[in-house]
């Protein structure tokens, strides 16, 4: 599923990949948000889609899912993930639902430093706390507020207390 940073499911990219997609994939794919390559699609076909998503330059993050698959083992489908980061360098959360099956998988996503969640609810929601936290740091920082200075009234000096002997206080 293709996201950007701006809470727009798909992109208002000058050239959307659903061209492409739609001639690299089976006729009864999804290509369009989110895209879905159907359940009897090959490795290359998986690759293609994930490829051209991210490529496209209105796509800043992606999430892989899949549902137990006939076709493709998890570990494949991993590699594919992993290989897709490293060449895009776009974060990328995956959600297999694979329990058990998935285990070399888990283990090649995580040495890839792909987030791995068995809930797909859970792999958007990590990437919706990403972008959240580019929002924050990308925010204008400001000089903090400079407050008046107070005066003191006559007669009367402003000092800092004193620590009292055997005080508990620093």
């Amino acid at each position: 599923m293709p996201l950007n940073g701006k809470g727009s499911p798909w992109p208002a990219s000058a050239s959307p990949p659903f061209k492409a997609l739609s001639q690299r994939l089976p006729p009864e794919a999804a290509i369009y948000n989110p895209v879905d390559v159907i359940g009897h699609a090959t490795a290359e076909q998986y690759r293609a889609a994930l490829e051209l998503v991210l490529a496209d330059p209105g796509v800043d993050l992606g999430v892989a899912l899949s549902a137990p698959h006939p076709v493709l083992r998890y570990a494949e489908l991993a590699r594919i993930v992993a290989e897709a980061k490293e060449r895009f360098g776009k974060p990328i959360a995956v959600s297999f639902m694979a329990g058990e099956l998935g285990e070399e998988a888990e283990e090649i996503l995580r040495q890839a430093g792909i987030p791995s969640f068995f809930d797909p609810a859970r792999a958007v929601r990590a990437l919706s706390a990403l972008v959240k936290y580019a929002e924050v740091r990308e925010r204008r920082r400001s000089p903090p507020p400079r407050f008046p200075r107070i005066w003191k009234k006559p007669g009367r000096s402003w000092k800092a207390p004193r620590k009292k002997a055997g005080s508990a206080w620093a």
